[in-house]
């Protein structure tokens, strides 16, 4: 009989005489408790951190209420915790003659929640004192300092007031960016009977299911931007639900770490088997030896645990270290209450683990198997069996082993996919905001800007403009009730009956560019039939890709013709009467006319199909209107003719010289100013800014998925380099019989190729079935990225399992057997 202290001290020493062995049941544990350290501070830290870059941009607030609020807070109240500020609006301001938007006072609680961000100077501590926007000071053409006086008229309906105002802070470009108006002056300790009430909540999932329980949705605006990505919704009736997706993480971690684990301690209970016999042998009892396996794991368990919080602590920190380098971020390490959970849950799962095996020690025979383990694999019938065989009894013979790889796999498979989708959708999503595009634009649906204005813009040196006028219109040809797919779209609007002549009509616009070369050149680049429209009364027409469902109904339309052979389409409508040589009856009906106006006659000069366009061709020709299948150009002197106000206008410009930008941004923002209505965007500013939230994204995502990945390779490794330790005499039996080294490595490497195969196909049909996709739906999904992924993981599984059993190979194996 083993006394109680000695079976301890016996597993002590076990593990301190064959650290080769043992250390490799150490590192399985080890990789656990680094993965799950890791997942758990770097999700906290990430979301902190996230969190921080969000509200720095977008504002801290988590919802707006327009008008009266007490009623609302009043509800929040009793909710939740919350916190609230006042955004109050003091009226327009006028400088020199010049109306330069509106000037806006916030509390101190509203300035904190809006969290703006100071280039120069302080915020304002009175009514007198002001911040603006950076931009801003380009249409006071003044200095850009700070502690500067001017005086500004402000307007807020009913007085009109002149004082002075001192400029003490420029704030970073926000208008663009803020999903609320602050107005380009923003003051403080000025209160009015018009304002916005932002709120607040440490629990804003509380607050916005508040709004939606007290039924008042219609009264505010969500900050979408700082809390959207972290919550969902099914639908308008429902509540938000917090969209933790590093919850399934902790679950995976679980998974591989329980699975990982227990594949290495089976592999390593099965490599001692003859020890234990031996133990038997000389009169230790199944108890004793299930103890000394579970001391043993014990031991490796607390070891692990604390290296591998320590190591997962310092890896954590060097990648969130990288992140704030690379990033420009804040440098924040987050260890919370996720962190200690995670940690006792793989404590609570290595011990479970180690227990399972253990229980072999009352199924341990007391005569040695290594006799019956060559008489049952005889010489002669090892000679028989060809390589396949053998790799599939490897299968077979160790089926505990082997579904536990194929479960490591399963999980290591959907790791790799999102890992390489990341990448993918990262360098997708990066080539398509590197695109060339306008430096800036305008779009004005309501007040025609004047054409002295128009004038004025196109005539600063060193900018690229392209003016573009549009007007609605009615669509009238022949043959306009031959494509009966679309006639009940085309059913007017005008009262008319239906055996009216006019009763069709093609919804469309009518466009004239001022910078009409640019345009020509365009059109030819992409081979247009016929020309442009050069006399009066002629247009050229721009057609799209449009399917017709036998339903009579038109599905949507495709501007080029790769979107509609992307999209899998076998045809598309080519209707008749709108060929070069034909003539249309145009109506320029204003906007709201309930009555058919006088039509016009023109002759069809040109017509185009696009096959592909830039990003700024799809803005001149596609991205302003109002949709329809077809776009009608003409020449200045047609559409002068019948048109005299615009419906819509549009501004693009281009810098091309550096210096030159200063002017156009002036002259910009001083029509933004007089024409309050006005769609101005720097859409190089947002494309920035775009850039650098989706590099954040990935590195993020790549942090989780490749280490997620990386841990699962590890853990493979491990477990099958026990087994190949527990199977040497196999190995050495194979040997022993004239097998070379490279027919046991073929053994392994189809052995490993089986493996994954049956992964990858299990894996599949759970794709499917969690999807609800069928078979041949989802060959429609399928990327390039994820092929490279499955094959890439696949050819480092095959290469780590065969690796582990060739390290063996590199041994005396013979030697080793004798010596042990």
């Amino acid at each position: 009989m083993f006394k109680q202290n000695y079976i301890q001290k016996l597993a002590f020493d076990n593990i301190r005489r064959q650290r080769k062995f043992y250390r490799f049941i150490f590192v399985s544990l080890l990789t656990t408790f680094i993965l799950s350290s890791v997942i758990a501070i770097l999700y906290a830290s990430y979301e902190e951190i996230s969190y921080r870059e969000k509200y720095t941009r977008y504002g801290k607030w988590g919802l707006v209420i327009d008008g009266e609020s007490e009623n609302e807070l009043k509800s929040l109240k009793k909710d939740c915790s919350i916190i609230s500020g006042r955004i109050y609006r003091v009226g327009e301001v006028n400088y020199q003659g010049k109306s330069l938007g509106e000037m806006t006072s916030l509390d101190n609680t509203a300035l904190d929640l809006t969290a703006l961000q100071l280039k120069e100077g302080r915020f304002p501590q009175n009514a007198s004192e002001i911040i603006l926007e950076e931009d801003r000071l380009i249409g006071l053409d003044i200095p850009h300092k700070v502690n500067q006086t001017i005086e500004l008229t402000v307007n807020d309906g009913n007085h009109q007031q002149t004082l002075p105002y001192k400029i003490v802070g420029i704030a970073k470009n926000y208008s663009q960016i803020y999903s609320i108006s602050l107005g380009s002056f923003i003051t403080v300790n000025h209160p009015t009977s018009n304002y916005q009430t932002l709120v607040y909540s440490k629990d804003n999932l509380q607050l916005w299911n508040s709004v939606i329980t007290n039924q008042f949705e219609d009264r505010i605006q969500y900050n979408m931007e700082t809390y959207g990505g972290n919550y969902k919704r099914m639908g308008e009736d429902s509540l938000y639900q917090y969209d933790d997706y590093s919850l399934y993480f902790r679950y995976v971690i679980v998974i591989v770490g329980f699975i990982g684990v227990l594949g290495t301690m089976i592999s390593s209970v099965s490599k001692r088997t003859e020890n234990f016999v031996l133990m038997r042998a000389i009169g230790a009892t199944s108890k004793q030896i299930q103890k000394l396996i579970v001391y043993e794991g014990l031991l490796l368990i607390i070891i692990a645990g604390i290296i591998g919080v320590v190591c997962g602590l310092i890896l954590s920190a060097t990648i969130l270290y990288l992140y704030h380098s690379l990033m420009n971020g804040a440098f924040l390490m987050i260890v919370n209450q996720t962190f200690y959970v995670q940690l006792a849950i793989s404590f609570i799962v290595a011990v479970i683990v180690n227990f399972i095996p253990s229980f072999e020690a009352y199924f341990i025979p007391l005569t040695s198997k290594v006799h019956q383990s060559i008489k049952k694999h005889k010489v002669r019938k090892i000679r028989k069996v060809t390589i396949p065989s053998l790799a599939l009894r490897e299968l077979t013979d160790n089926k505990t082993a082997s579904i536990s790889l194929i479960i490591l796999l399963m999980v290591g498979i959907m790791g790799n996919m999102m890992l390489f989708y990341t990448i993918d959708t990262y360098t997708d999503d990066l080539k398509s905001l590197y695109v060339e595009d306008y430096d800036y634009t305008i779009g004005n649906y309501d007040d025609s800007i004047s054409q002295d204005e128009l004038t004025a813009l196109s005539q600063i040196k060193g900018v690229s403009t392209q003016i573009v006028h549009s007007h609605d219109i009615q669509v009238y040809w022949q043959d306009i009730t031959e494509e009966k797919s679309l006639l009940y779209g085309r059913q007017n609007n005008f009262n008319l009956q239906p055996e009216s002549k006019y009763y069709y009509l093609e919804t469309s616009e009518l466009f004239y560019y001022e910078n009409q070369a640019v345009v020509e050149d365009i059109l030819l680049a992409h081979h247009m039939e016929g020309r442009f429209p050069e006399n009066e009364d002629e247009v050229f027409i721009v057609k799209e890709f449009w399917n017709a469902h036998e339903d009579g109904s038109g599905s949507g339309g495709y501007y080029t013709k790769k979107q509609f052979d992307e999209d899998k389409k076998d045809s598309y409508i080519q209707e008749k009467g709108l060929d070069i040589g034909d003539e249309v009856e145009v109506f320029t009906n204003d906007w709201g006319s309930r009555k058919l106006g006088n039509g016009h006659r023109m002759k069809i000069v040109g017509t185009i199909y696009f096959d592909d366009v830039t990003q700024k061709e799809n803005r001149l020709f596609f991205g302003i209107g109002s949709g329809g299948m077809y776009k009608f150009l003409t020449n200045k002197q047609t559409y002068q003719k019948y048109i005299s106000k615009d419906t819509e206008q549009n501004i693009f410009c281009d810098v091309n010289n550096y210096d030159a930008q200063f002017t156009l941004k002036k002259q910009l923002f001083e029509i933004k100013d007089r024409y309050p209505d006005v769609m101005y965007n720097d859409l190089n500013s947002v494309q920035q800014l775009h850039i650098i939230s989706l590099k954040e994204i990935t590195f993020k995502d790549i942090s989780f998925f490749g280490g997620l990945v990386f841990g699962i390779i590890l853990l493979v490794y491990m477990n099958r380099k026990i087994k190949a330790i527990a199977r040497k005499h196999q190995i050495g039996l194979y040997r022993a019989i004239g097998m070379t080294k490279k027919q046991i490595v073929m053994i392994y490497t189809l052995y490993a190729f089986a493996i994954y195969i049956i992964s990858f196909i299990i894996y599949t049909i759970l794709s499917i079935l969690l999807s609800n996709l069928q078979f041949l739906n989802m060959l429609d999904y399928i990327q390039l990225s994820q092929v490279l992924s499955v094959i890439s993981l696949g050819v480092i599984v095959i290469f780590v399992i065969v690796f582990a059993v060739y390290s063996e190979l590199k041994n005396n194996i013979l030697e080793s057997i004798s010596h042990d």
